[in-house]
């Protein structure tokens, strides 16, 4: 478990984790950017699940959802907090696929 604490330390000291943090607490105070972003999260699961089922106002959807996605954008917080979710999120996947990669190594190597 050392070498899981030492990971959690590590990340938490991360300069990019600590202002996702702040941001993130910004974005979801502030009632206008929670309202906003809870938006755009609706209208991406309407769009997945209008793919999924070839349904005929996809490309409304998809011009709604890019519409809001674009206004939610246009707060220099907001955008920032997408950045950095992105990144955090790619890097995290990264962490998970290692830690994967070595379970899955025989126990002798």
């Amino acid at each position: 478990m050392k070498t899981l604490d030492a990971l959690v330390d590590y990340l938490k000291t991360r300069e990019d984790v600590q202002a996702f943090q702040a941001l993130e607490t910004t974005v979801l105070t502030n009632p206008n950017y929670k309202d906003a972003y809870q938006d755009v999260l609706a209208l991406q699961k309407q769009l997945v699940q209008a793919s999924h089922y070839n349904a005929t106002d996809q490309p409304t959807l998809q011009n709604a959802y890019q519409r809001a996605l674009d206004a939610l954008k246009s707060t220099p917080a907001v955008a920032q907090y997408l950045v950095l979710q992105d990144e955090l999120n790619t890097m995290l996947n990264q962490i998970t696929q290692l830690i994967e990669a070595a379970l899955a190594k025989p126990l002798d190597q």
